[in-house]
């Protein structure tokens, strides 16, 4: 037996010595629709999620069709890289603008600290805002630029990746990959405004926001959301 433990001794210190790959991001894998939807317009197949257009349920704001999902709310000091994932594909013959995924504080009105929008042209950027009071009181900001490539929309199916790096201190890095192809890179800190009022927490949300009521369906295949290694680029 001891001479069975000294062979197996060396392949458990090598195997404990080995950088840590993905790892199941537990709760951030547990998602629910978010303020409600209209019969049918979420639902929760065997691959993944089908989103179809919906009235918006929730309160504040000027955008008029919601149907998303979002996940268990966690502390603004959490730390660590996070990576959601999804192969998307978006049937609609409207080119309307509409929001994909988002980092959320539970603000009403304004945008959140992270909310990745599609344009009409099928180009990704990233909205925030510093909440500064009820409402709408906001000032809006960007992180980073405009994607190159494009979300298509006549049901070609897309591998979506945003990565989020959160530095334990409300704030976070993210990096946007369309199909393996890094799109758009920044980073959201904590407001220094006087009159921002500031995160506590944060959820992740998934689906389809806009301001004006469009016919689509969305699908999101294999969704998942891992922990990675610090060192992950």
């Amino acid at each position: 037996m001891y001479k069975c433990l000294a062979l197996l001794m060396p392949l458990i210190f090598a195997a404990a010595c080995q950088p840590s790959g993905p790892r199941d991001a537990g709760a951030l894998n547990d998602w629910d629709v978010s303020c409600g939807a209209d019969r049918g317009s979420v639902q929760n197949t065997v691959d993944g999620w089908v989103f179809r257009t919906s009235a918006n349920y929730c309160t504040g704001g000027t955008f008029n069709q919601r149907a998303e999902i979002s996940t268990e709310n966690f502390p603004v000091n959490r730390t660590g890289n996070v990576l959601f994932s999804s192969h998307i594909s978006i049937t609609t013959a409207m080119q309307r603008e509409f929001s994909l995924f988002s980092i959320h504080d539970g603000r009403d009105g304004c945008a959140p600290p992270l909310q990745l929008f599609v344009r009409p042209d099928g180009r990704m950027y990233i909205a925030s805002a510093i909440k500064t009071g009820p409402g709408d009181s906001c000032i809006d900001q960007r992180i980073g630029g405009l994607s190159r490539d494009r979300i298509r929309r006549d049901g070609t199916e897309q591998f979506l990746e945003v990565l989020v790096r959160f530095d334990g201190a409300g704030g976070f890095g993210v990096s946007v990959s369309l199909d393996g192809v890094t799109q758009i890179s920044g980073r959201y800190a904590p407001p220094t405004n006087p009159n921002a009022i500031l995160s506590q927490r944060f959820y992740f949300k998934h689906g389809v926001y806009s301001k004006t009521v469009f016919d689509y369906v969305m699908r999101s295949r294999d969704m998942r959301v891992v922990s990675l290694p610090q060192d992950a680029s």
